[in-house]
């Protein structure tokens, strides 16, 4: 109807035009309407919709069909490699970044060893199907108290809203230079949100990564730092490290299909007032436990490696779920160290049996807020009120004063 102009194209059964007439349609059959856009940002920052109508009668009867398209200019990286070479330049945060994997090119964007990217706080971030982002140097996305950085899939149709799978996810590999630290960042919609490389070599069942499983042991630990970073809505696992050296601070980890925090081949994690919660999945179904911690691990081709130190202390943590065991233990080291200090888990007492635990409350249910919502406050009346202990954390996931001593255990305060 050419109601903003003639962005919009139709063509109706392989011809192309602007109106149709005596279309005939044999019994049983139908036509192909195809209709197309072409947007044109302008160098306008800010969203803007274009919308017109495909009008049609058919008997006299008129009726429509309403297009909508949205538009916005962007910063694009397209199989961008960033290298010693070709360092990568200062992110602009005006725009929104959008990474895709281009054909017969790198997949994403590339953080080669050597290097190091800096994203700064505002930075939104939308990915392409099957995009990922690798990281052999070092990634830093630290955002401010009042901002953030988010990292999501590139649909902003409200069908696809906290729908995962949209994007492959963040990847660190092995690098003696490879360091991941993230401050208020959001990754949401992906498969596999933030992950050591061998994930990569599972997802496609080759090995395509240099680094091999045998050889993890012997290898530096890429160090990963999170601090009130949220990781949601993942079709497999949110948090996937390898024999890494990590420290979460304040994050939350929830609507996984895979386990909220897998802790493989061993390696040295703390975790501080963290929240992993699987009890609302609307788009995956929830089947492996939330928290997994164990010095082994199965190679691609089922070799099984094993007896790397393991070290895991969870302090003020909340692991529960929908599963009667939503924490899994499993170790070929009988010195392998898992410290849990008030926290509240949802297991099974043969399995919990087998940590150190002091002060921690198993199987109560944590009384979140809303959790259909995206809400894991605790409510009135739950059992992570005053139930933990104090800590250098002197503030929650959304940089609000903890206030209640002993502090509320969880990535969040209650208002």
């Amino acid at each position: 109807m050419g109601l903003q102009g003639n962005q919009f194209r139709i063509n109706v059964d392989g011809v192309s035009g602007s109106s149709f007439n005596n279309v005939e349609v044999l019994a049983k059959d139908s036509m192909f309407v195809f209709v197309e856009v072409t947007v044109n940002p302008n160098n306008v920052n800010s969203p803007y919709v274009i919308t017109d109508e495909v009008q049609f009668s058919v008997s006299n009867q008129i009726q429509k069909v309403v297009l909508e398209a949205w538009g916005q200019d962007a910063y694009y990286h397209l199989g961008t490699r960033y290298s010693t070479s070709n360092p990568p330049p200062v992110w602009k945060t005006d725009k929104p970044h959008i990474i895709l994997s281009k054909r017969d090119s790198f997949p994403g964007l590339e953080v080669q060893e050597g290097v190091t990217l800096n994203i700064p706080s505002g930075t939104r971030i939308y990915m392409g199907p099957g995009a990922l982002i690798s990281v052999d140097g070092t990634l830093n996305a630290i955002a401010n108290c009042n901002d953030s950085i988010t990292f999501e899939g590139i649909r902003l149709e409200h069908y696809y809203d906290n729908r995962p799978g949209q994007w492959l996810g963040i990847f660190y590999g092995r690098k003696p230079t490879t360091a991941i630290n993230m401050t208020r960042c959001v990754i949401n919609e992906s498969g596999y949100g933030l992950a050591d490389e061998h994930l990569l070599n599972v997802i496609v069942g080759a090995r395509i990564t240099t680094s091999k499983i045998a050889d993890y042991g012997a290898s530096v630990k890429p160090k990963i730092t999170l601090n009130k970073t949220v990781i949601k809505n993942t079709s497999g696992t949110a948090l996937t490290a390898i024999y890494s050296e990590l420290k979460a601070t304040n994050c939350l980890f929830c609507n996984t299909g895979g386990n909220a925090a897998g802790l493989f081949l061993g390696g040295d994690y703390t975790f501080t007032h963290c929240t992993m919660a699987n009890v609302y999945a609307k788009y995956v179904d929830h089947k492996s436990e939330s928290l997994v911690a164990t010095d082994q691990i199965k190679d691609i081709d089922d070799a099984i490696y094993n007896g790397a130190p393991l070290s895991a202390n969870f302090v003020n943590c909340v692991i529960y779920g929908t599963l009667t065991n939503e924490f899994a233990f499993v170790t070929a080291n009988p010195s392998a160290q898992i410290n849990f200090t008030n926290c509240l888990v949802k297991a099974e007492q043969d399995t919990f049996s087998k940590v150190n635990a002091l002060n921690c409350q198993l199987n109560l249910d944590p009384m979140f807020k809303k959790p259909e919502g995206w809400d894991f406050m605790p409510d009135t009346g739950s059992p992570m009120l005053n139930s933990g202990v104090s800590s250098s954390v002197t503030d929650d996931l959304y940089c609000r004063v903890r206030s209640s001593s002993p502090p509320t255990i969880g990535a969040i305060e209650k208002e």
